[in-house]
């Protein structure tokens, strides 16, 4: 059966099931995450942009009670727009959410300290993205940790993950201050990001847009990039079939492979794997046994190749 648009998010269809407007945002709130997993991004994001709108309206009359609302739907669109590599709109609304988020902290931390220390991580990776203030990245970064740390020293099985995720972003903007890039580049749409990426084993773009010679990172910028895509390696694949409209067998995807396995055999994952380690971007040999040599063509090899 062919795939048909369904109706516009935020349309009178979406409506029909609210009783109330102080309903309305939580409703397109909810309508986006099943839009997301339809892969009908945009039609998410609109969502919740008019959920953001509504909340917000109703925010300036009464913040009480559909402040929380905002926060909540702001900090999912901040996500969506991220993943989208719209960098700037979700450094503007992030900024604009940690203040909501700041003043419900303040009022209730118990409550809302946590969300607060979510939108900071959020708002330090849009200003990277946006090419903001490192330093206001910085201060939001680690804003961020220091909240997750004194929460998850009170219960770690609930915060250490969190904690986890806003040290790695820490790392992340303190890198690019202190791993100069090789050169600007045009920005790749996110599927021309991750082909021309995985395929090489000499550089790394990152959040920014700027390339970092992988010989030239410190091992625990590796590591960072590493998590940090190996925590994606699922939408990855889902991005990569997507946006090139081919299916995961045609990305090299084996019926015994999981996304994180076909990962590992891209030439970048194997060298940045080398670099955490205080290795050489590129072995000497190949995986094949081969030397790695001007004259010696390895485009075809990858890890576990048996040559006989």
């Amino acid at each position: 059966m062919a795939w048909r648009p369904g109706p516009p998010a935020g349309s009178l269809l979406a409506r029909a099931f609210v009783l109330d407007e102080s309903e309305l945002a939580q409703c397109l709130g909810n309508l986006s995450v099943l839009l997301w997993a339809s892969r009908r991004r945009e039609e998410a994001v609109t969502a919740l942009e008019e959920a953001v709108a509504t909340a917000r309206r109703l925010a300036a009359v009464a913040p009480a009670v559909q402040e929380p609302v905002l926060a909540d739907v702001a900090s999912r669109l901040v996500t969506y727009l991220g993943r989208l590599q719209r960098w700037r709109e979700a450094f503007a609304l992030a900024d604009e959410a940690a203040g909501v988020t700041a003043r419900l902290a303040a009022a209730d931390p118990v409550r809302y300290e946590s969300s607060h220390a979510k939108v900071l991580r959020q708002s330090a990776e849009a200003r990277l993205g946006a090419e903001g203030s490192l330093a206001a990245a910085r201060r939001d970064a680690d804003m961020s940790v220091a909240i997750y740390r004194r929460l998850a020293a009170e219960d770690h099985a609930e915060y250490h993950r969190a904690l986890e995720e806003a040290v790695e972003t820490q790392e992340l903007v303190r890198s690019a201050g202190s791993s100069g890039p090789v050169a600007p580049t045009t920005r790749w749409t996110s599927e021309e990001h991750w082909v021309n990426l995985l395929n090489q084993d000499e550089v790394w773009q990152d959040i920014q847009d700027r390339r970092h010679r992988l010989d030239e990172m410190p091992p625990s910028y590796c590591r960072n990039v590493l998590r940090f895509i190996h925590k994606q390696a699922d939408r990855i694949i889902e991005l990569l079939a997507d946006g090139l409209d081919v299916t995961p067998e045609a990305l090299g995807l084996a019926d015994r492979d999981d996304a994180a396995s076909w990962l590992d055999r891209q030439p970048l994952i194997a060298a940045l794997t080398r670099r955490a380690r205080g290795e050489s971007a590129r072995p000497e040999f190949c995986y094949c046994g081969y030397p790695v040599a001007p004259g010696w063509h390895h485009e075809h090899c990858y890890p576990g190749i048996v040559v006989d």
